[in-house]
């Protein structure tokens, strides 16, 4: 299936650029490849370019490189605004292909940041989105738990567990280790009951 949409440009006259880190040439190809994506420049991003600043990240020339850093695959879109980048998701998709890594756009935020600091921000906020849907899966699991046929001495920290879980989601500042501990908290009391 051929889509006849095109990925919106950002902002007036702004070339469309997405710079690629752990990700394979060939598959660079196959997006460069795709009619609808054609006004797309597509690079590679290297771990010898996470010192460079997002502002000139999208101006470097084409170089080889490494990718150890960081185990996921990042594209970072420079041009392309959010329309535009759900057409782009969608028109990867009706050519059969998918990106599964972490998606960023540059912003008047980060763009005096260095690759390093961005991916090291990304790489958190990612993680910590990931543990938010287990907690929220957790949470709604234990829905289906009738705890009325157990000893109140063990629901009783179960049901603090599922409070102080629900509590942290409602937080605005979300850190990683607090998740965790919410996760397993509420694993090790669902175990216990079993018990």
């Amino acid at each position: 299936m051929v889509s006849n949409r095109k990925v919106n440009r950002g902002k007036r006259n702004q070339v469309k650029t997405i710079v690629l880190y752990n990700v394979d040439k060939e598959t660079i190809k196959k997006y460069q490849e795709i009619k609808e994506l054609e006004d797309i420049q597509f690079k590679q991003i290297f771990d010898e370019d996470l010192q460079v600043t997002i502002e000139d990240l999208f101006d470097l020339p084409e170089h080889d490189g490494t990718c150890k850093k960081y185990s996921k695959s990042y594209m970072l879109f420079s041009g392309i605004d959010a329309d535009g980048l759900s057409a782009f998701t969608q028109i990867l998709k009706e050519n059969n292909l998918s990106f599964k890594g972490v998606k960023v756009m540059k912003t008047s935020h980060n763009i005096k940041w260095t690759l390093n600091a961005l991916l090291d921000e990304v790489t958190e906020e990612d993680a910590i989105m990931t543990r938010v849907t287990i907690l929220k899966k957790l949470l709604i699991a234990s829905n289906e738990v009738d705890l009325n046929a157990y000893p109140e001495e063990k629901t009783y920290p179960l049901k603090q567990a599922l409070m102080k879980g629900y509590l942290l989601l409602q937080n605005k500042e979300l850190e990683l280790i607090k998740i965790d501990e919410s996760i397993n908290s509420i694993k090790y009391f669902l175990n216990d009951l079993k018990v």
